[in-house]
């Protein structure tokens, strides 16, 4: 399946075949834990690491703004097409209208905005 890869470590918007598994999504955006924020209106879906805010400083992959998202998005994106049916197809955007919605962000910046966002997330650990 043909899907796009934002590359926030390198600053590269590419397309890369994957298998059109779980196990596949996880390895090219080297998490555990995924979550889709945006839907465009093609149906292609913004995959990101769900735990991106949650990286140590030491495997920082990069951070990127996409469209009017309202806070920057850590590690590495895919986007993926998404059935009428809600199944993954391939993407149907072209790259010029993907890197026309990516800004790289800087990697001292980006590392200082990791920094604040988790300095300002409250964790709250709950036993019953």
């Amino acid at each position: 399946m043909q899907v796009i890869k934002i590359d926030s470590l390198n600053k590269t918007i590419s397309y890369v075949d994957i298998d059109n598994t779980l196990e596949s999504i996880y390895k090219h955006l080297d998490c555990e834990l995924f979550t889709c924020p945006i839907i465009l209106d093609n149906l292609d879906t913004l995959y990101i690491d769900d735990e991106g805010l949650l990286i140590d400083n030491d495997d920082y992959k990069g951070a990127f703004y996409f469209n009017n998202f309202g806070q920057p998005l850590f590690g590495y994106g895919l986007i993926i097409g998404t059935s009428n049916n809600g199944e993954s197809v391939n993407v149907l955007s072209d790259i010029k209208s993907i890197e026309s919605k990516v800004s790289f962000i800087p990697e001292e910046t980006g590392r200082y905005f990791l920094n604040k966002l988790k300095d300002n997330i409250n964790f709250k650990i709950y036993t019953y």
